[in-house]
């Protein structure tokens, strides 16, 4: 099979960087090699046989931001303050692995930087839901009357969760 590189001009005298990817390593071996470089030109971070290096502060930002987020929704917004807490470590994580995939030239970027966008805007949903509960308990609402729940195909959920914190069950 012929190689997957594109040919060099004949009057090159520059050293063509390393590809991304080969589909068969040069020595012969059955393994694929992959070459991570920060930049084109650089100095391969992986060899044959080894694993990437991995950004963990990055994709923990975003599996946090993203459970915190399934959190809110699945609370109905009544764990507000955790996922307030979630969108914090979020946002700090990401920040960190942005930092660790500009300083150390891996990967992650993307997942650092969603981690740190949904972190924001987790902030300001918790926020926004934690007013709403206020609002509700202040002005006593009675979710199911007073929000469309004299509907046979209400949800009866809410008015229990309200009822749950008013301390009335």
């Amino acid at each position: 099979m012929p190689d997957f590189l594109p040919p060099r001009a004949p009057d090159s005298q520059e050293e063509t960087p390393p590809p991304r990817w080969e589909a068969h390593p040069q020595d012969g071996a059955d393994q694929a090699r992959m070459v991570v470089a920060a930049k084109a030109g650089a100095a391969p971070v992986v060899q044959a046989g080894e694993h990437p290096p991995r950004n963990a502060h990055a994709l923990w930002s975003l599996g946090v931001a993203v459970g915190g987020l399934a959190l809110l929704l699945l609370s109905v917004g009544v764990a507000g303050l955790i996922t307030l807490a979630f969108a914090l470590i979020a946002i700090n994580l990401g920040r960190r692995g942005r930092a660790r995939a500009v300083g150390e030239g891996i990967g992650g970027y993307r997942a650092a930087r969603w981690g740190v966008t949904l972190g924001f805007v987790l902030i300001a949903l918790s926020v926004l839901v934690m007013i709403g509960w206020i609002l509700v308990l202040v002005f006593d609402w009675n979710i199911t009357t007073d929000v469309g729940g004299d509907s046979p195909s209400a949800p009866t959920d809410l008015s229990t969760i309200a009822a749950l914190l008013r301390g009335h069950l």
